[in-house]
């Protein structure tokens, strides 16, 4: 058997983590060459060419540092008296106990000690290791430890890590032995600790930007709201500042001094992690600070006469009616927000209290033009004047010491502000251009390295703590869902004042007060806040929320309830109906419909598409615990698997824990399932202590979880009455166990009483649905136009009802009651679900309506590493299988899809650099030469990853040449919209020209060239 090739794991994952990766062939070449050359006539046999020899030869052995290799008389047997010996099997058993007792020595975890422990001086088995006991009964292990000698191996068990090639085809691999990969920090990517001693990296300093979002008002007894710094900040005084003795003010100063300055009180800095242990140093009034003393003194003064709620008047004024208003115009305001039609939350408040908040949350109209919430946000630009305002009042202007510093403090809050959800500010870039001669002796020092720590230090706590408990204080920070990463400030008290009564309502509606609570007061509970949406206001709850101390968040209990479940769900198939897990397994039903119904040619195909409104808030508890009882068995146990996956990623190494439910009856033989896994360029790593759970216990669970599952609004907890939690892990599966519940009781002729006619046929229809949103095709115009009356009928029995205004068909559908569904014309693609499906071809396009308002609102701006993985990323979303299959879509429909995802990619390439201060032309040029030929392979990859995972027949008939090809049109016609980016359009463009496309350019020019007329109104609009 020839070598395997070495693949990703090989050449990338695992050189992360170890410094030397090679297979064994070549280990044992360099170690013990004669291992691989039989020794004598006794080792050459069938063995020595068997394919379990060979696939342990294709394993790679990682070695890392730092681990010290047994001691000779470790070994317990030498290669000359394994000759002697004739129970191999007992000698390998030996031999890995005492390899185990070594490694327990060294007090170091360890795949071979997991499961055991040591107990009066012997090894006691707790749990089942199936990776040991696949290693004792392989053949091959044992030929090789007779080549070896005990030594040798001893030295490659406790020395190395094995990691065994289990899909050899997929270049999966399974860990063996060693310190568990998921335990291991990457070195490429760790940070060096700062330490007071060492000089501080600036670049590495993040600020702690993420406590920005989501924070509560601030209520104060006769006052209200907060607004400005907390009252619990430092500058808050006990008294007045001209109230308070010499020696309080003194004090006072001094723990403003400790926060500003703590590594001249013997404190870590405010970027470091204190240890546990660590005692500061009892020191005086630390020398050289006298004059920072007297600008804290300044600071304080100027605070305590500062009157924050007119500032934030006069820089950012409320949009909500002052004084005392009526019971209409206020629920007006929140109906405006939330999205509805004014006049019909007018007439709804004057018949039913409440129902206009619960419209907002459910069946909201469909506004024109810019979301309602929007205009109740403060922009961005009011919010920086605000916080520049405030620092213009309390700063001395000798603690700043120029105009310049103040220009770069303005830079630094415009930055931290306006910068995207998931973004990071470092304190480099609030430093960048600070002059410290500007500042005076408060920061003067005859060491320059520890003038820049004074710096850094004062640096960090202007902007952690006083720019940020500012903005938490005054303005609630939240994404949407229209804006995606675009970040909204709203002031506390307009938040306040439009959201109270939409979770009044939320709580009156879906939950109930809990009056008693336990003595001990330890109630895991889950959070909610509100995430605007375009036409309405999304209560998010969060179940991942951890308690405070010691304890797992709701979700992490339900884990193997949710494992459980799933393998049940398999088993069952029928219990979960029409339900598809992701678009994956569309394309595989869509392929697999498309295979029966055009096999004698094309047809055209009629499709309804429903959404249940507000589907995991309606759900009937009773009902769905029924379900859940006839999915588990009775007296049934089962066996919690545990491993983790490690695979290359776009830009870094993505680590996934997942866990897998089978009966307590079957062996756990953990090689075989990773063999069957379809995980392509994958670590596998075995969690070895498995847990044993009964039916009884999941159901109980289940049913705490639906019944007693508590929220907190506000200081009391309430219980959810009605639907099911959309937070937890548990909804989306217990969802389609009730949804598949209403298929076979609403729209099949045997659970229908009294139908005439069946509204599905399992011959020429097909019914989809992911999680509450419903597509039924048919080459029948009857039975859509039934299935789309049996749809919007509704589900009375679960609480189910469909949202009309949301419904769509390709054909002319009239309800009973009159309504007229909405229409699309025959032979346009109709939507559903982020894709559009060809009515006609069945090809799968991206929906155009999924775009967002700006192209910056989905970028994550990383200044250093950020660009490559952003390219991969935008391009990444168009080379999936749905997309590029031409046995489901035409040539040049993919060639097509792939040309949006470069023009895409070209586009926020624009505002990705636009973003950026400096920019080296030739490192862009590189990244998107080197990005657009991966695009090529990671198209075949996805095939393979098709073909394993659903086993169909897949084909991609796409040149590598016209991938590449496409790849540097799109960016040349994009990029030369804008004069400043000639020098890289002109690049692409004489890529475009080179003899290597000449063949492509004649094959797809006109195809993009005419294509590119509505990508160019596209990216218009987006940038």
């Amino acid at each position: 058997m020839n070598p395997v090739t070495p693949g990703l794991v090989a050449r990338h994952l695992l050189p992360t983590y170890y410094a030397k990766v090679v297979p064994l062939r070549t280990y044992l070449s360099e170690v013990s060459p004669s291992s691989l050359v039989p020794c004598n006539e006794s080792f050459h046999d069938a063995a020595t060419d068997s394919a379990a020899w060979q696939l342990i030869l294709d394993g790679l052995v990682a070695m890392p540092n730092g681990i010290d290799a047994p001691s000779s008389r470790e070994g317990g047997y030498g290669l000359d008296s394994l000759n002697h010996v004739d129970n191999h099997a007992a000698v390998l058993h030996n031999v890995l106990e005492q390899a185990q007792y070594a490694i327990y020595t060294q007090r170091r975890r360890d795949i071979l000690l997991l499961g055991f422990h040591y107990s009066a001086g012997r090894l006691v088995r707790t749990h089942w290791n199936s990776i040991v006991q696949t290693f004792l009964e392989n053949p091959a292990w044992h030929l090789l430890l007779q080549r070896m000698g005990s030594t040798a191996f001893m030295r490659l068990l406790c020395s190395t890590a094995y990691f065994f090639p289990a899909a050899p085809d997929h270049d999966c691999y399974v860990q063996m032995w060693g310190i568990p990969l998921t335990e291991l920090p990457p070195p490429s990517t760790s940070v060096e600790k700062m330490t007071p001693s060492r000089s501080v990296h600036a670049a590495q300093i993040y600020l702690r930007r993420s406590r920005l979002f989501h924070a509560r008002a601030t209520h104060v007894y006769r006052y209200g709201i907060a607004l400005g710094l907390p009252p619990t900040h430092a500058f808050h005084l006990p008294m007045r500042w001209s109230q308070m003795s010499h020696m309080e003010r003194r004090m006072h100063t001094a723990r403003i001094l400790r926060d500003m300055m703590p590594h001249d009180f013997g404190y870590p800095f405010g970027w470091e992690r204190a240890h546990p242990t660590h005692s500061p140093r009892r020191r005086r009034w630390p020398k050289g600070l006298g004059c920072l003393s007297r600008f804290v003194a300044c600071m304080l003064r100027r605070h305590d006469k500062c009157r924050y709620d007119m500032i934030l008047d006069a820089c950012c004024p409320t949009v909500l009616p002052r004084g005392r208003v009526l019971r209409a115009r206020r629920m007006e305001v929140v109906s405006q927000f939330a999205g509805l039609d004014p006049q019909a939350a007018s007439a709804s408040t004057s018949t039913t209290p409440g129902s206009t908040c619960a419209s907002a949350l459910s069946a909201p109209y469909v506004p024109h033009g810019m979301p309602p919430f929007l205009h109740y946000a403060t922009p961005p630009g009011r919010v920086v004047w605000f916080v520049c305002v405030v620092l213009r009042k309390l700063l001395p202007s000798a603690m700043v010491g120029s105009q310049h510093n103040w220009a770069i403090i303005r830079r630094a809050v415009h930055q931290f502000v306006h910068a995207r959800r998931f973004e990071r500010v470092t304190l480099h870039d609030t430093l960048q251009g600070f002059k410290s001669r500007d500042c005076g002796a408060w920061l003067a020092h005859r060491d320059p390295t520890q003038t820049q720590m004074r710096l850094c230090s004062w640096m960090w706590w202007l902007m952690d703590a006083l720019v940020l408990p500012l903005l938490r204080t005054s303005f609630y920070a939240t994404e949407t869902a229209v804006f995606r990463r675009r970040v909204l400030y709203f002031r506390q008290d307009v938040w306040v004042r439009v959201t109270t009564p939409l979770i009044r309502d939320l709580c009156t509606q879906r939950f109930s007060r809990v009056s008693a609570v336990p003595r001990d007061g330890r109630v895991p509970y889950a959070t909610v806040r509100l995430l605007p949406k375009e036409t309405a206001v999304r209560p998010i709850i969060n179940l991942g929320r951890r308690p405070q101390g010691f304890g797992r968040s709701i979700n992490a209990q339900l884990q193997n309830a949710l494992a459980v479940l799933t393998y049940e769900s398999t088993q069952q198939s029928h219990m979960c109906g029409a339900a598809i897990s992701s678009v994956k397994a569309m394309y595989a039903k869509l392929k697999m419909y498309k295979d029966h119904v055009f096999s004698h040619g094309s047809r055209r195909l009629y499709l309804v598409r429903a959404d249940i409104r507000a589907a995991f808030d309606s759900l009937h508890h009773t009902r769905l615990l029924e379900l859940v009882r006839m999915l588990l068995p009775r007296h049934a146990t089962y066996v919690i698997q545990r491993y983790a996956q490690v695979r290359p990623g776009i830009g870094l190494i993505r680590r996934c824990h997942t866990r897998r439910a089978y009966p307590a009856e079957t062996s756990p033989a953990f090689m075989k399932h990773a063999a069957e896994q379809p995980s392509r360029h994958a670590v596998l790593v075995d969690g070895i202590t498995y847990t044993t759970v009964s039916a009884t216990d999941v159901m109980k669970q289940v049913e705490a979880h639906v019944k007693q599952t508590f929220v907190r609004f506000g200081d009391a907890l309430y219980r959810q009455t009605t639907g099911i939690p959309q937070g937890s892990i548990l909804s989306t599966l217990l969802c389609n166990l009730v949804l598949a519940d209403a298929e076979r009781t609403y729209l099949y002729t045997e659970s229908r009483p009294g139908a005439k006619e069946q509204p599905v046929s399992d011959a020429d229809d097909c019914l989809l649905r992911f999680t509450d949103d419903f597509l039924y095709l048919t080459p029948s115009l009857e039975r859509a136009q039934r299935m789309c009356v049996a749809l919007h009928a509704g589900f009375p029995l679960h609480g189910c009802q469909v949202a009309r205004e949301k419904s769509l068909v390709n054909f002319d559908a009239y309800l009973p009651d009159g309504y007229v569904v909405r229409r699309v014309a025959p032979h346009v693609p109709f939507p559903w679900c982020g894709v559009c499906i060809d009515p006609t071809t069945l090809a799968l396009l991206p929906d155009p309506d999924r775009d967002p308002h700006h192209l910056g609102d989905t970028l994550t701006i990383r200044r250093i590493t950020g660009l490559a993985p952003m390219l991969l990323h935008a391009m990444h979303a168009r080379t999936r299988f749905m997309f590029t299959d031409t046995h489901l879509n035409t040539t040049d429909g993919a060639y097509t899809n792939l040309l949006e995802g470069f023009v895409v990619a070209a586009a926020k390439l624009h505002v990705y650099l636009r973003s950026m201060t400096h920019v080296h032309v030739l490192h862009v040029q590189r990244s998107v030469v080197r990005a657009v030929r991966s695009i090529y392979p990671m198209v075949r990859a996805s095939l393979r990853e098709a073909q394993v995972s659903f086993s169909t027949v897949s084909d991609v008939q796409l040149r590598r040449d016209c991938i590449e090809w496409l790849g540097f049109f799109a960016f040349a016609r994009v990029l030369q919209r804008w004069q400043v980016h000639s020098a890289l359009a002109s690049a692409f463009a004489n890529y475009m020209q080179a003899p290597q496309y000449a063949r492509a350019r004649g094959k797809i020019g006109r195809l993009a060239i005419s294509a590119w007329t509505t990508h160019r109104q596209r990216i218009a609009q987006m940038t």
